[in-house]
């Protein structure tokens, strides 16, 4: 049930980030001046589209994160009850911190 709340965290800050492109958009399209305003910067660029690459890669690996967790709480269910949600803790964490940076 950990691994859930990050999917949806992940979908949820790449909406974000694609509406405030969006947004900035529409207003470049109505006040630039040169065209050159509507070029937009390196670093926003990796800002905007990052969310996008790390959804990418990391929504396969949560899927699989999520099929071990209820393959072990299935197969071994004794030993799922007495652990409770540590093995998806673990999991979560290692998935964020090896797709994160």
């Amino acid at each position: 049930m950990i691994l859930f709340p990050n999917i949806i965290a992940l979908y949820f800050i790449q909406t974000i980030v694609l509406l405030f492109c969006l947004i900035r958009y529409k207003i470049l399209l109505y006040t630039y001046q040169n065209p050159c305003d509507l070029l937009t910067p390196v670093w926003l660029v990796v800002a905007i589209y990052a969310p996008y690459f790390i959804n990418t890669i990391a929504y396969p690996f949560f899927h699989f994160c999520i099929m071990i967790e209820r393959a072990r709480a299935t197969l071994l269910a004794e030993r799922y009850e007495k652990e409770g949600r540590l093995l998806g803790i673990y999991m979560s964490l290692a998935v964020v911190s090896f797709f994160g940076n």
